[in-house]
């Protein structure tokens, strides 16, 4: 070893010796490396492989220490660490090529800032929507971040750590709160303890937004704060601050489209490639677009939630969740695909509201099969479509991006960043309960199912290869039958005409 370190001086390598290897990991972890080299370039870098390799001594490449246990005893030989390396990333066309050392959040940034997909499942590796919204506030000099709070010590944070949330809603310097932590609690306690202490409130928290809309709003309200949510609809898409801007200039009377990725991305791998469901699903999870545990995506839920949301600001009205009607895509094979093909259209999952005389809402998610010349027929992979139709502006769409670290993060700033410009409300001062009613929307279905009922039976249309085609029927009726039949749960699909 005595003369790999005369090679390594020889050659201006940095170096040090039993240098801890628990200051270099997340976990903060493991013993002493026996020689622990920093190259400072790329010739520094090969030059120190080299002598490894020449010298037959055992060597380890240390990234940014993501993911890492050392052994207490620690490593006997030599580590050498990348990540002070000033590694460059360079964008030619649609390639994106990274030096040692580049970390993967970069990486992600820059493939985002370039238009460039294909890393889409990493946006949340390593870290969440919350270590995105933090490297943004780190390269701005506007705002900073006063308090994380966490369960665990973090470090590696350049800001207070803490785990009790009554310090920062005491803290008079702190003026807005930001909630990434998802779920239902201690989200809510959190979100209503803020509000209450006259903090501004920013969150991407879609399940509560929907299931507390009307109490959190009105809590606002109540204590003179912004309460923000554009991150929890349409991921990257300024979604919610768009439909707020033309609320400023009229009605709107119709809000749809696709508002969940992972469906999407199934539906359009279906389409394109030909794969089985089980493939398609298989396939969005291994590229991050889909959970382990993707229930509440495949029924229909995560984009109820975003539909009720958008519903309440559009129309000023508090919709209840379990009004809204749902059909997920769990039943969908590939002869539906075909049958959609053959009538020049395509399945996607689609949520639809609408604004009634009554001042009702009709309000549902269902499949639909979209004429191919359609906007939302050709919204590839895990990519949002949300349109909004105005009394006098018509339809106008926004597309981009539906989840991701990065995106979300986006979202999170943006609103961060109005709140700082003086914005001091909610998206609407309407707050008045409504109704869903589905009845009075009449569509022909696509329908699949085993055995033929009475109802069925008297509203075909046409008879299909795998389906039928009904007659013009009203949302809440053939919702209400293929509830009755258990449609998803016995393998049925249905899917409007549009």
């Amino acid at each position: 070893m005595e003369r790999f370190k005369q090679k390594l001086q020889a050659a201006a390598i940095p170096f040090r010796e039993n240098e801890p290897l628990a200051a270099h990991c997340t976990f903060k972890i493991g013993g002493p490396a026996q020689l622990f080299v920093m190259p400072e370039n790329e010739q520094q870098l090969c030059s120190a492989v080299a002598l490894c390799k020449e010298q037959a001594v055992r060597y380890y490449l240390l990234g940014n220490g993501s993911n890492i246990l050392f052994a207490d005893e620690g490593f006997s030989g030599v580590v050498i660490d990348v990540s002070a390396l000033d590694a460059e990333i360079a964008v030619e066309d649609t390639v994106l090529t990274a030096g040692a050392g580049v970390r993967l959040a970069a990486l992600c940034k820059a493939a985002l800032k370039h238009g460039l997909s294909g890393l889409e499942f990493a946006y949340g590796i390593p870290g969440t929507v919350g270590g995105g919204v933090y490297e943004f506030v780190q390269e701005r000099t506007d705002m900073e971040i006063a308090y994380v709070l966490s369960r665990r010590p973090r470090p590696e944070l350049n800001c207070p750590v803490t785990s009790d949330f009554s310090r920062i809603v005491s803290d008079p310097t702190v003026d807005t709160a930001i909630e990434v932590m998802g779920g239902r609690q201690p989200a809510y306690e959190y979100m209503c303890a803020a509000l209450r202490a006259g903090k501004n409130v920013v969150t991407a928290n879609k399940q509560l937004m929907s299931e507390r809309y009307g109490e959190l709003v009105q809590l606002a309200r109540e204590n003179h704060v912004a309460l923000r949510c554009s991150a929890a609809v349409g991921g990257g898409i300024r979604w919610l601050t768009n439909l707020e801007s033309t609320l400023d200039m009229e009605p709107v009377l119709r809000v749809s489209g696709i508002m969940n990725g992972t469906t999407n991305y199934i539906l359009d791998t279906m389409t394109t490639s030909g794969l089985k469901f089980e493939d398609a699903l298989r396939q969005a999870q291994a590229l991050g677009y889909a959970e382990v545990d993707p229930t509440e995506d495949l029924n229909g839920a995560d984009a109820r939630r975003k539909l009720v949301i958008s519903t309440n600001v559009a129309f000023g009205c508090v919709v209840q969740e379990p009004e809204v009607t749902t059909f997920g895509i769990a039943g969908i094979r590939a002869c539906d695909i075909g049958a959609a093909r053959k009538m020049h259209r395509v399945v996607k999952l689609m949520a639809s509201a609408r604004l009634l005389d009554s001042g009702d809402v009709a309000c549902y998610l269902e499949p639909a099969m979209m004429p191919q010349g359609m906007h939302e027929a050709a919204v590839p992979e895990n990519f949002n479509l949300i349109s909004i139709t105005g009394m006098h502006i018509g339809k106008q769409s926004f597309y981009g991006q539906g989840a991701g670290r990065f995106p979300t993060a986006y979202n999170v700033m943006q609103d961060c960043l109005d709140i700082r410009n003086g914005l001091t409300r909610f998206y609407t001062d309407k707050l008045r309960p409504a109704r869903v009613d589905n009845s009075s929307i009449m569509r022909p279905y696509y329908v699949r199912v085993n055995g033929m009922d009475r109802w069925l039976q008297t509203r075909i249309d046409k008879m299909l290869d795998c389906g039928i085609i009904t007659t013009p029927v009203a949302v809440s009726e053939i919702h209400a039958w293929a509830r009755e039949r258990k449609l998803t749960e016995t393998g049925g699909f249905l899917a409007s005409l549009r």
